[in-house]
């Protein structure tokens, strides 16, 4: 037992000086410059303990300097330092004596990057057959986005009032007038090609801008502004679109005068518009069809009211006079068939078919047509009813596109369209027109002077049809440097 007591205590006082020995700390410290002497920030410096390969990192502070304390230190230690734009440094520190710091410095060379060599070839450029969704370069113009402006529903596809959205646009009874000049200046293209009409269905599938000047000179035909319709191919995807709005008298509001002149109406648009594929990948379609129906009282000096009559500077005993004069020569006032109200009706169709658009040669035929036919459109308070009259009107367009790639870099595009347009209003009675003014004074004092129109209407009797032939072949290409674009442009255009 005595002896084991002693072997105890041998051995605690051997521990302590043992340990002390493995856990003898030692620090690396050091500073990273440049061969300048200038502090290298964010260099990684990795240690490396031997023998056992142990490993800490860190990184450099703004100063350059760096410090890194193994617990259990050996005296053998492999510095390496890595930073961006540098020779990496490699070195090996040990102790020589019993010191526990040990100190390195730390000298980088620049490394001058090597990068690899490059070829870059490209394509010489193809000209793109659509015009594309936006602006044309050096062209004064602007897309109709809606954003600046909203219409109403019965307004929407009106060229017209789609261009008086746009900010310096004025809007009048004859159309669209820029800077003054007369709504005659203007002039619409569809796809191009010359357009003689007025609206389009809401529900195709367009886009629409308005210039009123562009840097290509193949773009002409107007003074004023020119609004440029393009009714874009369809696509193997499918879509479809319709509208239906309806105006009641009931939801409008306006006092019993203008209610007798037209203040409240009665109106039916139906819409409906598609695109998609005829035939996958070989034929694509774009369509629409537009139909409205409108209804408007209108007052004539028969059945005008009072109040109707006064502020059309007539008294109603003067009508009155007025009308008997004309029974008594035997002048009609009436004729059959008549309405007693202003109608308006227009039927509006659109569409598109192309052969293969994506293809190097391709081919497309476009197709639009409007009829509208009106009654009553001339009636007034100070006229009689047959003194009104009825007018038809009806456009029709048929354009066919051919395309094709020369030699993959040079577009070819043929187009050739024609237009026939007709026009024709007829008087309610083939006779002579009169207007007598008459003279008439209110029970307040005042008084008034006013036209009243009796007979037939000779502005009506007119019938007026035209056509339009116009084909233009374009040819376009890039040079070699895809800097610039020559394009050759050939117009013919004949009209009856």
């Amino acid at each position: 037992m005595r002896i084991a007591r002693v072997l105890v205590l041998a051995l605690l006082a051997w521990l302590p000086p043992t340990l002390a020995a493995q856990a003898h700390p030692e620090t690396v410290r050091g500073r990273v410059v440049s061969d300048s002497g200038k502090a290298v920030p964010e260099a990684v410096v990795t240690i490396t303990r031997a023998p056992d390969r142990e490993t800490l990192t860190t990184r450099t502070d703004s100063t350059g300097a760096f410090s890194l304390t193994f617990a259990e230190g050996t005296g053998d230690y492999l510095v390496h330092v890595n930073a961006l734009g540098w020779t990496p440094f490699r070195r090996r520190v040990t102790r020589t004596g019993a010191e526990a710091v040990l100190p390195v410095e730390v000298k980088l060379t620049p490394k001058p990057v090597e990068l690899a060599g490059v070829t870059v070839s490209g394509r010489r450029e193809r000209p793109s057959r659509n015009t594309g969704l936006g602006t044309e370069a050096g062209a004064s113009e602007q897309v109709v986005d809606g954003v600046t402006g909203a219409l109403s529903p019965e307004q929407m596809g009106d060229l017209a009032a789609m261009a008086a959205t746009i900010p310096g646009v004025m809007a009048g009874p004859g159309g669209v007038s820029v800077m003054g000049l007369d709504p005659g200046q203007n002039n619409a293209t569809l796809n191009g090609m010359s357009f003689s009409g007025a609206d389009i269905p809401r529900d195709a599938r367009t886009w629409t801008r308005f210039s009123t000047s562009a840097y290509d000179p193949s773009r002409g035909g107007f003074s004023g502004a020119q609004t440029s319709v393009d009714l874009s191919p369809g696509n193997d995807f499918s879509f479809r679109r319709s509208h239906l709005t309806l105006d009641a008298p009931s939801l409008q509001y306006t006092d019993p005068v203008s209610q007798q002149l037209g203040g409240r109406f009665t109106g039916l648009q139906l819409s409906a518009g598609a695109d998609g594929a005829l035939v996958p990948g070989r034929y694509v379609y774009n369509a629409a069809v537009q139909g409205s129906h409108r209804t408007t009282p209108a007052a004539s000096l028969l059945d005008a009211g009072a109040d109707v009559l006064r502020l059309s500077g007539v008294s109603p005993d003067s009508a009155g006079r007025f009308l008997g004069l004309l029974a008594t020569a035997g002048i009609p006032t009436r004729a059959a068939g008549i309405p007693s109200a202003r109608t308006a009706d227009n039927l509006s169709v659109i569409g598109r078919i192309d052969h293969t658009p994506n293809a190097t040669r391709t081919w497309g035929v476009t197709a639009y047509g409007k009829l509208a036919r009106s009654e009553a459109g001339s009636l007034a308070a100070t006229s009689t009813p047959a003194h009104g009259g009825s007018s038809f009107s009806g456009t029709g367009m048929l354009q066919g596109v051919y395309s094709f790639y020369h030699r993959k870099n040079t577009l070819n595009e043929t187009r050739s369209a024609l237009t026939y347009s007709a026009d024709r209003s007829d008087p309610y009675l083939l006779l002579p027109e009169g207007q007598v003014a008459v003279s008439s004074s209110f029970a307040d004092g005042t008084g008034g002077i006013s036209s009243l129109a009796f007979g037939g209407n000779g502005g009506m009797d007119s019938d007026r049809r035209s056509w339009t032939w116009e084909t233009t072949n374009t040819t376009q290409w890039y040079d070699l440097g895809n800097r610039h674009r020559v394009k050759v442009y050939a117009q013919s255009r004949l009209d009856g």
